[in-house]
């Protein structure tokens, strides 16, 4: 991890609790810090690379189907990349937030470790609330229940309120004012201005974004390929404002480096967007 991330192999694992839980990853690192085994500097680090593409596994194997199964008029596939590449690209830009940050915190002074409070939650830091030495059938129980839980209280409103505001945006005739001003900006990753909507959504709440993207591939707005440049975006810089509380603090992230850490996701998912252009290009 020194080489990829800048952070001590202790953080193992919070960062694979991270890929499956922004809770759990967030307590976990809030933990290491407590004790001393992470820095402000590597905290600040490992904060960029969790808040780019939170919890990725879970999301892309919930809302990210709904993408990548998306067909055609003829019943084909209609994206022309596959979940596991969209995957694998959000994985390696994890790691390009975390360099960012790092740079970013050149010549800025160290303020030293663990001077935090301790987690302040029932499971006492651990992920999910997960008891020490519980049985295999109990631990696959407590997973399925929160992965209900998410399912019904996150994902099906947001992908819900999402399709709304689409239909409300094209009745009104705002979707257009969007597409025409946002025109110029989107057309550098070959997309058309509608697809900002769906970006602006993702930042609220991935869940949000993917249903915004399907509401607009529905409408004709967006074909397989704009789906497949936006994929890896959409949970690049999804549900910012949510990890703000959820992820940055409880790691303990304050002040002038909120805004630093935020911007991280949202520049790896524009690179993201000429990334898979580049790709779809070649292919």
């Amino acid at each position: 991890l020194r080489p990829l991330l800048g952070i001590p192999g202790a953080a193992a694992l919070a960062l694979i609790s991270s890929l499956q839980s922004t809770d759990g990853g967030a307590a976990l690192t809030r933990r290491l810090r407590d004790e001393g085994a992470l820095t402000d500097r590597e905290a600040y680090v490992f904060a960029a690379f969790q808040m780019a593409s939170n919890a990725p596994i879970g999301n892309f194997l919930t809302s990210g189907t709904v993408l990548y199964l998306l067909k055609d008029q003829a019943g084909h596939p209609a994206v022309p990349v596959s979940l596991g590449f969209a995957l694998a690209l959000a994985l390696g830009f994890k790691v390009v937030s975390a360099q960012l940050m790092r740079l970013a915190l050149l010549g800025m002074k160290e303020q030293g470790a663990g001077a935090l409070r301790p987690v302040e939650n029932p499971a006492d830091g651990q992920a999910g609330g997960q008891e020490r030495g519980s049985p295999l059938p109990v631990v696959f129980a407590q997973g399925a229940v929160r992965g209900w839980q998410i399912v019904v209280r996150s994902l099906l409103p947001n992908v819900l309120m999402a399709f709304v505001i689409i239909k409300a945006l094209t009745a009104t005739g705002l979707l257009a004012m969007i597409g025409q001003a946002c025109g110029p900006a989107m057309a550098v990753f070959g997309l058309p201005g509608e697809a900002a909507a769906v970006l602006l959504s993702a930042w609220v709440s991935a869940g949000g974004g993917v249903g915004a993207a399907v509401s607009l591939y529905d409408a004709g707005l967006l074909t397989g390929e704009h789906i497949a440049l936006l994929g890896p975006a959409i949970f690049l810089m999804g549900t910012q404002l949510q990890h703000v509380g959820r992820c940055l603090g409880v790691i303990g992230v304050k002040g002038r480096m909120i805004p630093v850490t935020m911007a991280m996701p949202v520049l790896v998912a524009i690179a993201s967007m000429l990334v898979m252009k580049a790709v779809l290009a070649a292919g």
